[in-house]
């Protein structure tokens, strides 16, 4: 299925929402698998990993999120924590994604809006789909 993305972290540190709401999502599909350990690297335990592959000319970029777990999830979005690996160490981060296609009609995006009572989505706001 394809998702729209948006990052809610950057090496470890939340952005602000400013920063997150004037971001624009990268759109993609997302893979969630089981990682085999390694035994000559001395890692025992299984990791599930999920990818997310973006469209790039003639090839897939791909931006991976270990130990996903999904803290919130409904029709509009889905949010996505886990840790992200960098090339000095391991990152929290978040993952914010939203179906390109809401109700058989295709998204031209999704926002993120706030205010709606009852809703405990991304830091307090929540995100809907496009009109």
């Amino acid at each position: 299925m394809e998702f729209f993305l948006n990052l809610a972290f950057s090496r470890g540190k939340p952005l602000s929402k400013d920063r997150v709401l004037k971001t624009d999502p990268e759109r993609g599909d997302m893979l969630v698998q089981a990682c085999e350990p390694n035994p000559s690297s001395g890692i025992l335990r299984f990791a599930r990993v999920a990818k997310f592959f973006i469209p790039m000319g003639d090839h897939k970029d791909v931006v991976e999120l270990f130990d996903p777990v999904i803290v919130h999830a409904s029709t509009g979005y889905m949010e996505v924590h886990g840790y992200e690996r960098t090339d000095d160490g391991f990152y929290v981060q978040s993952w914010i994604l939203r179906p390109t296609m809401v109700d058989g009609a295709r998204s031209s995006g999704a926002h993120i809006h706030t205010g709606q009572p009852g809703h405990t989505g991304y830091r307090g706001t929540d995100i809907a789909p496009s009109e």
